[in-house]
Protein backbone atom coordinates (compact mmCIF):
# COMPACT_ATOMS: atom_id res chain seq x y z
CA UNK A 1 0.00 0.00 0.00
CA UNK A 2 1.11 3.32 -1.23
CA UNK A 3 2.11 5.61 1.90
CA UNK A 4 -0.27 8.61 2.21
CA UNK A 5 1.02 12.02 0.94
CA UNK A 6 2.31 14.86 3.12
CA UNK A 7 0.04 17.98 2.55
CA UNK A 8 -0.74 21.47 3.27
CA UNK A 9 -3.93 22.46 4.12
CA UNK A 10 -6.05 25.43 3.52
CA UNK A 11 -8.91 25.25 5.10
CA UNK A 12 -10.99 28.39 3.60
CA UNK A 13 -11.68 27.02 0.36
CA UNK A 14 -10.91 22.90 1.21
CA UNK A 15 -7.68 22.81 -0.77
CA UNK A 16 -5.23 20.25 -0.54
CA UNK A 17 -1.82 20.14 -1.91
CA UNK A 18 1.13 17.60 -1.64
CA UNK A 19 4.47 18.71 -1.14
CA UNK A 20 5.15 17.45 -4.84
CA UNK A 21 3.25 19.77 -5.94
CA UNK A 22 0.40 17.20 -7.23
CA UNK A 23 -3.14 19.15 -7.05
CA UNK A 24 -4.91 16.24 -4.81
CA UNK A 25 -8.60 17.93 -4.42
CA UNK A 26 -10.02 21.57 -5.08
CA UNK A 27 -13.54 21.88 -3.29
CA UNK A 28 -15.07 25.04 -4.24
CA UNK A 29 -17.31 26.55 -1.73
CA UNK A 30 -20.96 24.76 -1.93
CA UNK A 31 -22.89 27.83 -2.48
CA UNK A 32 -21.31 28.26 -5.94
CA UNK A 33 -18.51 26.77 -8.35
CA UNK A 34 -16.16 30.50 -8.93
CA UNK A 35 -14.14 31.43 -11.71
CA UNK A 36 -11.89 33.87 -9.20
CA UNK A 37 -9.56 32.33 -6.92
CA UNK A 38 -8.52 34.01 -3.47
CA UNK A 39 -4.71 35.00 -4.06
CA UNK A 40 -3.37 32.58 -1.76
CA UNK A 41 -5.00 30.06 -3.33
CA UNK A 42 -4.52 30.79 -6.88
CA UNK A 43 -0.97 31.64 -5.96
CA UNK A 44 -0.24 28.18 -4.65
CA UNK A 45 -2.39 26.60 -7.43
CA UNK A 46 -0.62 28.25 -10.42
CA UNK A 47 3.21 26.84 -9.72
CA UNK A 48 1.09 23.44 -10.36
CA UNK A 49 0.21 24.51 -13.69
CA UNK A 50 2.63 22.11 -15.41
CA UNK A 51 2.53 19.33 -13.39
CA UNK A 52 0.05 16.34 -12.59
CA UNK A 53 -3.08 16.63 -11.25
CA UNK A 54 -5.11 14.42 -9.39
CA UNK A 55 -7.96 14.38 -7.21
CA UNK A 56 -8.42 12.61 -4.35
CA UNK A 57 -9.88 8.51 -4.46
CA UNK A 58 -13.35 8.24 -3.49
CA UNK A 59 -12.40 4.84 -2.50
CA UNK A 60 -12.65 2.37 0.41
CA UNK A 61 -9.50 0.37 1.52
CA UNK A 62 -10.50 -2.85 -0.14
CA UNK A 63 -11.18 -0.99 -3.40
CA UNK A 64 -8.40 1.82 -5.42
CA UNK A 65 -9.91 4.72 -7.34
CA UNK A 66 -9.69 3.76 -11.36
CA UNK A 67 -8.08 6.42 -13.11
CA UNK A 68 -10.20 9.25 -15.28
CA UNK A 69 -7.64 10.73 -17.65
CA UNK A 70 -8.07 14.01 -19.74
CA UNK A 71 -6.77 15.73 -22.47
CA UNK A 72 -5.67 19.26 -21.31
CA UNK A 73 -7.28 22.08 -23.85
CA UNK A 74 -7.08 24.42 -20.83
CA UNK A 75 -4.93 25.04 -18.03
CA UNK A 76 -4.49 22.10 -14.83
CA UNK A 77 -6.21 24.32 -12.64
CA UNK A 78 -9.46 24.65 -14.94
CA UNK A 79 -9.48 21.54 -15.91
CA UNK A 80 -9.69 20.30 -12.23
CA UNK A 81 -12.10 22.51 -11.48
CA UNK A 82 -14.39 21.33 -14.44
CA UNK A 83 -14.28 18.00 -14.00
CA UNK A 84 -13.51 16.79 -10.11
CA UNK A 85 -17.01 17.75 -9.46
CA UNK A 86 -18.26 15.37 -12.16
CA UNK A 87 -16.36 12.47 -11.19
CA UNK A 88 -17.43 13.28 -7.67
CA UNK A 89 -21.35 13.18 -8.70
CA UNK A 90 -20.59 9.79 -10.94
CA UNK A 91 -18.37 7.91 -8.29
CA UNK A 92 -20.91 8.32 -5.63
CA UNK A 93 -23.98 7.72 -8.19
CA UNK A 94 -21.94 4.82 -9.77
CA UNK A 95 -20.13 2.95 -6.71
CA UNK A 96 -17.31 2.87 -8.95
CA UNK A 97 -14.51 5.47 -7.44
CA UNK A 98 -12.59 7.64 -10.05
CA UNK A 99 -9.91 10.16 -9.62
CA UNK A 100 -8.50 12.27 -12.40
CA UNK A 101 -5.39 12.26 -14.13
CA UNK A 102 -3.50 15.13 -16.05
CA UNK A 103 -0.34 15.03 -18.04
CA UNK A 104 2.23 17.63 -18.11
CA UNK A 105 1.72 17.62 -21.77
CA UNK A 106 -0.51 16.00 -24.77
CA UNK A 107 2.46 13.74 -25.90
CA UNK A 108 2.49 12.48 -22.09
CA UNK A 109 -0.80 11.88 -22.36
CA UNK A 110 -0.79 10.36 -25.52
CA UNK A 111 1.95 8.14 -24.24
CA UNK A 112 -0.21 6.94 -21.04
CA UNK A 113 -2.82 6.00 -23.38
CA UNK A 114 -0.08 4.21 -25.88
CA UNK A 115 0.56 2.31 -22.54
CA UNK A 116 -2.74 1.73 -21.75
CA UNK A 117 -2.28 3.68 -18.17
CA UNK A 118 -5.41 5.32 -17.77
CA UNK A 119 -8.63 3.16 -17.10
CA UNK A 120 -11.34 5.64 -18.32
CA UNK A 121 -10.17 8.46 -20.52
CA UNK A 122 -11.94 12.02 -22.29
CA UNK A 123 -9.76 12.04 -25.02
CA UNK A 124 -9.50 11.55 -28.91
CA UNK A 125 -6.08 10.38 -28.61
CA UNK A 126 -6.69 6.79 -28.86
CA UNK A 127 -7.87 6.85 -32.29
CA UNK A 128 -4.00 7.91 -33.59
CA UNK A 129 -1.93 5.17 -34.84
CA UNK A 130 0.42 3.10 -32.44
CA UNK A 131 -2.40 4.57 -29.57
CA UNK A 132 -5.32 2.68 -31.39
CA UNK A 133 -3.60 -0.62 -30.11
CA UNK A 134 -5.00 -0.95 -26.70
CA UNK A 135 -8.56 -0.90 -27.82
CA UNK A 136 -9.98 1.94 -25.41
CA UNK A 137 -14.04 1.54 -26.10
CA UNK A 138 -15.87 4.60 -26.60
CA UNK A 139 -19.48 4.64 -23.97
CA UNK A 140 -20.47 8.23 -24.64
CA UNK A 141 -19.95 12.00 -25.71
CA UNK A 142 -20.87 15.94 -24.36
CA UNK A 143 -23.88 16.89 -25.96
CA UNK A 144 -22.42 19.45 -27.97
CA UNK A 145 -22.05 16.75 -31.12
CA UNK A 146 -19.40 17.82 -33.27
CA UNK A 147 -16.32 19.75 -33.97
CA UNK A 148 -13.91 21.10 -36.76
CA UNK A 149 -10.36 21.96 -37.38
CA UNK A 150 -9.42 25.85 -37.76
CA UNK A 151 -6.60 27.60 -38.44
CA UNK A 152 -7.44 31.48 -37.06
CA UNK A 153 -6.50 35.45 -37.55
CA UNK A 154 -6.92 37.94 -35.20
CA UNK A 155 -9.81 39.66 -36.55
CA UNK A 156 -7.40 43.37 -37.26
CA UNK A 157 -4.66 41.08 -39.35
CA UNK A 158 -4.32 41.65 -42.30
CA UNK A 159 -3.96 37.79 -43.31
CA UNK A 160 -7.03 37.45 -45.41
CA UNK A 161 -6.06 33.46 -47.08
CA UNK A 162 -4.78 30.32 -46.39
CA UNK A 163 -1.84 31.42 -49.23
CA UNK A 164 -0.50 34.62 -47.51
CA UNK A 165 0.54 31.98 -44.40
CA UNK A 166 3.51 30.45 -46.59
CA UNK A 167 6.67 30.99 -44.79
CA UNK A 168 5.04 32.93 -41.34
CA UNK A 169 4.96 31.66 -38.14
CA UNK A 170 1.47 29.28 -37.16
CA UNK A 171 0.94 28.48 -33.75
CA UNK A 172 -0.43 24.49 -33.10
CA UNK A 173 -1.53 22.87 -29.38
CA UNK A 174 1.13 20.05 -30.10
CA UNK A 175 2.34 17.65 -32.80
CA UNK A 176 -0.41 14.99 -31.50
CA UNK A 177 -3.17 16.89 -31.06
CA UNK A 178 -5.85 16.07 -33.61
CA UNK A 179 -7.42 19.26 -34.20
CA UNK A 180 -4.61 21.44 -33.04
CA UNK A 181 -2.28 20.32 -35.15
CA UNK A 182 -3.37 16.85 -37.29
CA UNK A 183 -6.04 17.67 -38.92
CA UNK A 184 -5.04 21.51 -40.07
CA UNK A 185 -1.18 20.79 -41.16
CA UNK A 186 -2.15 17.75 -43.24
CA UNK A 187 -4.33 20.36 -45.40
CA UNK A 188 -1.65 23.09 -45.15
CA UNK A 189 0.64 20.13 -47.04
CA UNK A 190 -1.96 19.44 -49.08
CA UNK A 191 -2.08 22.99 -50.08
CA UNK A 192 1.86 23.04 -50.67
CA UNK A 193 1.68 25.56 -48.05
CA UNK A 194 4.92 25.85 -45.56
CA UNK A 195 5.04 27.15 -42.64
CA UNK A 196 7.06 27.22 -39.10
CA UNK A 197 5.37 25.55 -36.78
CA UNK A 198 5.16 26.70 -33.17
CA UNK A 199 3.77 24.68 -30.13
CA UNK A 200 1.85 26.27 -27.45
CA UNK A 201 1.25 23.29 -25.23
CA UNK A 202 -2.58 24.18 -24.36
CA UNK A 203 -5.67 25.42 -26.93
CA UNK A 204 -6.08 28.07 -24.38
CA UNK A 205 -2.33 29.01 -24.64
CA UNK A 206 -2.79 28.73 -28.66
CA UNK A 207 -5.65 30.98 -28.67
CA UNK A 208 -4.34 33.75 -26.02
CA UNK A 209 -0.77 34.02 -27.98
CA UNK A 210 -3.10 34.55 -31.56
CA UNK A 211 -5.71 36.81 -30.38
CA UNK A 212 -3.72 38.82 -28.45
CA UNK A 213 -1.69 39.54 -31.34
CA UNK A 214 1.58 37.76 -30.13
CA UNK A 215 1.20 35.33 -33.20
CA UNK A 216 -0.21 35.71 -36.11
CA UNK A 217 -2.28 32.85 -36.66
CA UNK A 218 -3.03 29.48 -35.15
CA UNK A 219 -4.58 25.91 -35.50
CA UNK A 220 -7.37 25.55 -33.17
CA UNK A 221 -10.39 23.52 -32.47
CA UNK A 222 -14.00 25.46 -33.39
CA UNK A 223 -15.96 25.01 -30.40
CA UNK A 224 -12.86 25.49 -28.13
CA UNK A 225 -11.94 28.81 -29.56
CA UNK A 226 -15.87 30.39 -30.12
CA UNK A 227 -15.85 29.93 -26.16
CA UNK A 228 -12.86 31.52 -25.25
CA UNK A 229 -13.47 34.48 -27.70
CA UNK A 230 -16.96 34.80 -26.07
CA UNK A 231 -15.32 34.88 -22.31
CA UNK A 232 -12.69 37.22 -23.40
CA UNK A 233 -15.20 39.75 -25.99
CA UNK A 234 -12.52 38.95 -28.80
CA UNK A 235 -12.76 38.79 -32.43
CA UNK A 236 -10.83 36.34 -34.93
CA UNK A 237 -11.38 35.53 -38.84
CA UNK A 238 -10.97 32.01 -40.13
CA UNK A 239 -9.65 30.93 -42.95
CA UNK A 240 -9.78 27.31 -43.47
CA UNK A 241 -12.02 24.83 -41.63
CA UNK A 242 -12.31 21.56 -41.63
CA UNK A 243 -15.19 18.83 -42.35
CA UNK A 244 -17.18 18.27 -39.23
CA UNK A 245 -15.57 15.54 -36.37
CA UNK A 246 -17.64 14.29 -33.54
CA UNK A 247 -16.86 15.76 -30.46
CA UNK A 248 -14.29 14.20 -28.04
CA UNK A 249 -15.42 11.21 -26.09
CA UNK A 250 -15.15 9.35 -22.71
CA UNK A 251 -14.16 6.13 -23.62
CA UNK A 252 -12.56 2.80 -20.94
CA UNK A 253 -9.97 0.76 -21.38
CA UNK A 254 -10.97 -2.81 -22.36
CA UNK A 255 -9.88 -4.16 -18.87
CA UNK A 256 -11.94 -2.03 -16.57
CA UNK A 257 -14.99 -5.17 -15.86
CA UNK A 258 -18.25 -4.42 -17.91
CA UNK A 259 -20.28 -3.99 -14.47
CA UNK A 260 -18.24 -0.86 -13.71
CA UNK A 261 -18.16 0.49 -17.19
CA UNK A 262 -22.00 -0.07 -17.57
CA UNK A 263 -22.76 2.09 -13.88
CA UNK A 264 -20.27 4.78 -14.62
CA UNK A 265 -22.14 5.15 -18.49
CA UNK A 266 -25.16 4.94 -16.95
CA UNK A 267 -24.32 7.49 -14.09
CA UNK A 268 -22.62 10.16 -16.99
CA UNK A 269 -26.14 9.32 -19.13
CA UNK A 270 -28.32 10.08 -16.42
CA UNK A 271 -26.34 13.01 -14.92
CA UNK A 272 -28.71 15.85 -16.42
CA UNK A 273 -31.82 14.39 -15.17
CA UNK A 274 -30.74 14.50 -11.68
CA UNK A 275 -30.91 17.45 -9.82
CA UNK A 276 -28.33 17.16 -8.23
CA UNK A 277 -26.07 16.09 -11.30
CA UNK A 278 -27.80 19.26 -13.78
CA UNK A 279 -26.44 21.67 -10.96
CA UNK A 280 -22.91 20.41 -10.90
CA UNK A 281 -22.99 20.52 -14.65
CA UNK A 282 -24.32 24.09 -14.93
CA UNK A 283 -21.65 25.09 -12.39
CA UNK A 284 -18.88 23.69 -14.02
CA UNK A 285 -19.77 24.35 -17.69
CA UNK A 286 -19.01 28.26 -17.55
CA UNK A 287 -15.40 27.45 -16.49
CA UNK A 288 -14.78 26.63 -20.26
CA UNK A 289 -17.43 28.71 -21.53
CA UNK A 290 -20.24 25.68 -22.39
CA UNK A 291 -23.61 26.79 -23.26
CA UNK A 292 -26.82 24.42 -22.73
CA UNK A 293 -27.37 22.02 -23.31
CA UNK A 294 -24.99 20.28 -20.53
CA UNK A 295 -24.74 16.49 -20.45
CA UNK A 296 -23.67 13.15 -21.92
CA UNK A 297 -25.13 11.56 -24.73
CA UNK A 298 -24.44 7.82 -25.78
CA UNK A 299 -21.73 6.93 -28.70
CA UNK A 300 -19.72 4.21 -29.82
CA UNK A 301 -16.62 3.30 -31.55
CA UNK A 302 -18.16 3.56 -35.09
CA UNK A 303 -19.17 7.44 -34.98
CA UNK A 304 -15.11 7.52 -34.78
CA UNK A 305 -14.28 5.80 -37.89
CA UNK A 306 -13.97 9.13 -39.86
CA UNK A 307 -11.06 10.02 -37.75
CA UNK A 308 -9.27 6.27 -38.11
CA UNK A 309 -9.67 7.24 -41.76
CA UNK A 310 -8.11 10.44 -41.53
CA UNK A 311 -4.85 9.13 -40.05
CA UNK A 312 -4.85 6.65 -42.68
CA UNK A 313 -5.42 8.98 -45.66
CA UNK A 314 -3.59 11.91 -44.21
CA UNK A 315 -0.06 12.48 -46.60
CA UNK A 316 2.51 12.07 -44.02
CA UNK A 317 2.71 10.84 -40.34
CA UNK A 318 3.19 14.59 -38.26
CA UNK A 319 3.05 13.43 -34.79
CA UNK A 320 7.54 12.78 -35.04
CA UNK A 321 9.17 15.21 -34.93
Amino acid sequence: MKKPHQCYQIEKDKCYISKSFNILAWRPPAKEARLKLPCSLAFILTACLILPVAAPALATPAEAALTFGVIRSRSAVLTAQHWNPILRYVSQRSGVPLRIKLAKSGPEHAAMIRRGELDFIYSNYQFAPDNDTVGYRVMVRPLTGTMRSQIIVPANSPIHSLDALHGRDVVFTSQVAFAGYQVPMDALQRAAIAVRPQFAGTMESVLGQVLSGRAQAAAVSSEIAKEYALRRNLAYRVLWSSEEYPDIPIAAHPAVPPEKVNAVRAALLKMADDPQGREILAASAPLFGRPPPYGFAAASDSEYNQMRRFYQQRLAPQDKP
